[in-house]
């Protein structure tokens, strides 16, 4: 019986799928058998890598491995130097570099797709101008090329058990650790790194984004943030260049959301920081807090500082202070908090634990206890490192009540706006169903069913 062409196209298939692995167990048998002797050409291999890289690479030991159908150079002992950088070297326990065949045989030069690094010693220098200096891989020009290029390139990369020597412009040193993962699936392109510091700080980096990364008008991505910190004394003293007027003492977690749009920026953050202690570059004076937990924003625009927050919680010895928003602006010495829907009563136990204000508004809200709401608040301090010398309040009030303070009568379901500051001030009442109580002259409060007046203080 005559087989049909089905029954030998069968048979055709099947012939060559056995050849195909055959071929295939050949290649990878062969490839293993070249990988595990490459160590017998150390120094062409090395001339080989050396003649496509701007910089000098040299190797205790030269080994190979074979990795599903690609072979894998191993450098054990590694050093790296940039000519004309003095006698400098970047030192590492090793390194493999992933070879592509096939793109290699198409453009017939060597072509690789992973590289991994391990054990990358690095010393930094960090200048009073906030600048960052790579000591002995300081090159431009050509090297800076040709990173651009590679790293746009390449398909993954891999820093494990880094360490980077970073020295303050006071002296002090700092050591890092970092591990660093990027991939790039065609445009797509994606990072994970964790950078560790002895001083208590760990930094988590998860991003992803499309396009050219050098080219932030056409890029695309998205990179979150998970910062630990139990002293972020330590951090503060990275800022260098520009460090805000007021900074912090004490522990943090810390959230933040980046979205990059094509050179449109978006950032988000939550934040909980535990036993810190707030204080101006002097230290002239510091606040106290047990608890502050936050989502927010911190932008820095021409030398001036401003914090958007909302959900702002403030906790100190039991007492709890809850603001729906607040916008901190910090320019120079000076201070100017801005917010609304503020609880009088629990603001007068958090001011009164802290004895955070003036002399002279402190006895304010201890004489007065106030209570009731503050539907908007501005306060103003022109200089952090004296804040009793010039500060001013303002706000505007709602169902208010307050006990009476030098000749000032006290008040029950006040309305109205308050301007007070070091030299004194004035309260402008416009209210219904308000009542005035003046001690020393009536012994009953006045009830008022409207009242409208201006009383100094």
């Amino acid at each position: 019986m005559e087989k049909s062409v089905f029954h030998r196209l069968s048979s055709l298939l099947w012939g060559a799928i056995v050849t195909l692995i055959v071929l295939f167990a050949i290649y990878v048998s062969v490839g293993r058998l070249l990988a595990s002797n490459l160590g017998l050409y150390q120094e062409e291999i090395l001339a080989e890598i050396n003649s496509r890289v701007p910089f000098d690479i040299a190797a205790d030991r030269v080994d190979g491995e074979w990795r599903s159908f690609n072979p894998v150079i191993v450098l054990s002992g590694l050093r790296l130097s940039v000519p004309g950088m003095g006698q400098e070297t970047l030192e590492l326990s090793g390194g493999r570099i992933g070879l592509d065949i096939l793109e290699s045989l198409r453009t017939r030069s060597l072509q690789s797709t992973r590289l991994e690094l391990d054990g990358l010693s690095l010393t930094g220098e960090l200048d009073e101008h906030g600048r960052f200096r790579l000591t002995g891989f300081e090159g431009g020009g050509e090297l800076e090329d040709w990173l651009r290029e590679f790293l746009l390139n390449i398909e993954r990369i891999a820093l494990s058990d880094n360490e980077l020597q970073l020295n303050l412009p006071n002296g002090e040193s700092r050591s890092l650790d970092l591990e660093l993962e990027l991939l790039r699936e065609g445009s797509r392109r994606y990072l994970d790194a964790t950078l560790y510091s002895a001083r208590g700080t760990r930094i988590h980096m998860l991003g992803r984004g499309l396009g050219n990364p050098f080219r932030p008008d056409a890029f695309t991505g998205e990179l979150y943030l998970d910062i630990g910190s139990s002293d972020l004394g330590a951090i503060g003293g990275l800022l260098t260049a520009d460090p805000p007027p007021i900074w912090a003492e004490g522990a943090l977690d810390l959230e933040l959301w980046l979205n990059w749009d094509r050179g449109e920026i978006d950032v988000e953050s939550r934040a909980t920081g535990r036993s810190l202690r707030f204080a101006p570059r002097d230290h002239a004076w510091e606040i106290p807090l047990e608890r502050v937990a936050l989502q927010a924003k911190l932008v820095e625009r021409e030398n001036r500082w401003t914090l958007f927050a909302a959900d702002l919680q403030l906790e100190h010895q039991g007492v709890n202070v809850v603001l729906p928003r607040l916008q901190m602006d910090m320019w120079g010495d000076a201070v100017r908090v801005r917010t609304r829907a503020v609880d009088l009563e629990s603001l007068n136990g958090l001011v009164g634990n802290l004895e955070l204000l003036p002399a002279g508004l402190a006895e304010v809200f201890a004489t007065l206890q106030p209570r009731g709401s503050l539907e908007a608040l501005q306060l103003i301090v022109t200089d952090v490192g004296a804040p009793a010398a010039d500060w001013e309040v303002e706000a505007n009030f709602a169902g208010v009540e307050v006990a009476s303070w030098q000749g000032a009568p006290g008040v029950t379901s006040a309305s109205g706006y308050l301007e007070l500051a070091d030299g004194g001030g004035f309260v402008v009442l416009d209210s219904r169903d308000l009542s005035l109580d003046f001690p020393t002259v009536y012994r009953e409060p006045l009830a008022y069913d409207d009242i409208h007046g201006t009383i100094g203080i």
